[in-house]
């Protein structure tokens, strides 16, 4: 028995067929023209603006799904739409002095705490020792130099140089320009800066083949929060220093190495800005 328990925002209405099978997650793609996946997802997932937040076993052998306004039709099985997940950032009218601090905790988290083999070396150089391949070392030296260009002004460089590096589900390389196109919308949100310009630089420059990948990226340009990057942003806008360390280790949480991945991007936007 499926249990619908959110759908996100950015899901379309349409027929959809399985992309991809995973043990807590099911990826549909449009069955036709259409704008994006749609990630059927288990409680721990979390809500997300392409997630179909659902619970039940029977979700892992739907290979269809239909979309309407007030319903889901998951393989043989329907449920009704009662709650959206709203993935944008609200206003906010943080303190300048609290934004600062809460940064300085955010990076001291991911230095101290994120994965061996995540791009957390772009804050902290000691972590580099976890990079003793020659593969890994060339991982090392193009994540550095698509980053120091990303911040020295070369947008479309350096996320061209990101863009797809790594490996996994979801490479280091998207995860963190993932990262750094929500910092950008942060500072955009909370402080009014005008960065449409460098969001589309950023965003035009991080497109990719991968169906899953692209959509992921594109709804990072559009300044759409899955849950747990939303809850750690927030914290870091107007919470407490123990709200920024518990989102950032919430975020950390998410693979191997994409939550962390993802944090290093939105951290060096939000610091590079401000």
């Amino acid at each position: 028995m499926i249990e619908l328990l959110d759908i996100g925002d950015r899901v379309d209405v349409g027929r959809y067929r399985l992309h991809s099978r995973f043990r807590d997650a099911l990826i549909f793609a449009p069955a036709g023209p259409g704008r994006s996946i749609a990630c059927v997802v288990d409680e721990k997932k979390g809500r997300g603006p392409l997630n179909i937040v659902a619970r039940g076993l029977g979700l892992a052998r739907a290979d269809s799904m239909e979309v309407g306004p007030d319903r889901i039709i998951l393989g043989e099985t329907a449920a009704e739409i009662e709650s959206r997940y709203d993935s944008s950032l609200p206003p906010t009218a943080p303190d300048p002095e609290r934004f600062r601090r809460n940064l300085r905790v955010f990076e001291r988290t991911l230095s101290e705490s994120a994965s061996p083999k995540s791009l957390a070396f772009l804050l902290d150089e000691r972590r580099e020792r976890n990079f003793a391949s020659g593969f890994e070392k060339e991982f090392l030296r193009r994540a550095r130099g698509g980053a120091d260009r990303l911040l020295a002004g070369d947008l479309e460089g350096g996320a061209a140089r990101l863009r797809g590096l790594g490996f996994g589900l979801t490479p280091s390389g998207d995860d963190f320009l993932a990262g750094f196109l929500l910092g950008l919308h942060a500072l955009r949100t909370a402080f009014g800066l005008d960065l449409a310009k460098e969001i589309r630089a950023v965003a035009g420059a991080s497109r990719s083949d991968n169906p899953l990948v692209d959509a992921f990226l594109l709804c990072a340009a559009e300044g759409r929060y899955f849950e747990r990057a939303k809850a750690l942003v927030s914290a870091l806008l107007e919470g407490s220093e123990f709200d920024v360390v518990r989102g950032a280790r919430g975020l950390m949480e998410i693979g191997a190495s994409s939550g962390a991945d993802l944090g290093v991007g939105l951290f060096l936007a939000l610091a590079a800005a401000w």
